[in-house]
């Protein structure tokens, strides 16, 4: 049995025979880990039987979240908008008020307004897992795509002192991809990254190659901890306060359509990458 993948080495050499472990990997696949011992010319080996559950556990996922999703959004929307029909309509009363209680109560009434509104997209930010299409492939220049989102997050980067160090391949060729589906997957990726870093101020580097074509970006943000990679691309799971905990997961389904590769963990060198194989080819990407 070749090597198990780094970093679940030692927890594959410490698992006890007849002892069950899920491990999930950084490209977010998930096994099943059981240790088992025979004889052979009187020698006692071990082996261990991975058994991966990544298709099952994400199908059962996906029912459960789509379910929820759809009870809430449906519940949600229903209220927001009359609730804020009724706001917009007291807003014609405002003139009938004392001149000096005017300003209090316009106000009030568009905080609570622009509250419904951002509880709106809130849930429009999940209902959007509900609702996303099959990919419909074309050819891209990736290199444009990661030009374009360098621009849109400038001034976020300049505000945090983060700079973005650029190595693209020359001869990279036009991908095959749904260039709306991987701008989202690609703009979630970035921003994570610079919210890594934080305030302080840091470093993004962004490479690609060509044979095998393939994106990496990287940050010189805080490592990822044993446990924040256990449950990196799960459903709900977010290290920020106010994270919806779907950004990631929008990424894992978008990348997992279109069939590509990826993983995202923090190398010997402590910097975190997320790397991303941009074919269907993947045998022989990573060991």
């Amino acid at each position: 049995m070749p090597p198990p993948p780094a970093p679940w080495g030692a927890a594959l050499a410490s698992l006890a025979a007849g002892q069950l472990q899920t491990l999930r990997l950084p490209n977010g696949h998930t096994y099943r880990a059981a240790a088992a011992h025979f004889f052979d010319r009187g020698f006692q080996r071990r082996f261990v039987v991975l058994e991966e559950l990544t298709q099952e556990l994400q199908a059962q996922e996906k029912i459960t979240y789509e379910r929820l999703i759809r009870l809430m959004a449906h519940e949600v929307n229903n209220s927001i908008g009359a609730v804020n029909s009724l706001l917009g309509s007291l807003r014609h009363y405002a003139p009938q008020l004392d001149p000096a209680d005017q300003p209090d109560f316009e106000q009030a009434l568009e905080v609570s307004i622009t509250r419904n509104t951002q509880l709106a997209d809130f849930v429009a930010g999940y209902a959007r897992l509900v609702r996303l299409p099959p990919p419909a492939p074309h050819p891209l220049d990736l290199h444009q795509l990661l030009r374009d989102l360098g621009h849109l997050l400038a001034a976020q980067s300049v505000a945090h002192n983060i700079q973005w160090h650029w190595n693209l391949a020359d001869n990279m060729q036009a991908i095959a991809a749904d260039s709306q589906q991987l701008t989202q997957a690609l703009l979630n990726v970035a921003k994570n990254a610079l919210e890594a870093i934080g305030p302080g101020g840091g470093h993004v580097w962004v490479r690609t190659t060509a044979e095998p074509p393939a994106l990496t970006i990287e940050n010189d943000g805080p490592p990822l901890t044993p446990e924040v990679s256990q449950r990196l691309f799960t459903p709900f799971f977010s290290t920020k306060p106010s994270g919806q905990g779907i950004g990631l997961l929008l990424v894992r389904d978008i990348l997992r359509a279109h069939g590509f590769a990826f993983r995202l963990e923090t190398g010997a060198n402590g910097r975190t990458a997320f790397t991303c194989a941009l074919t269907t080819e993947q045998i022989g990407f990573w060991p």
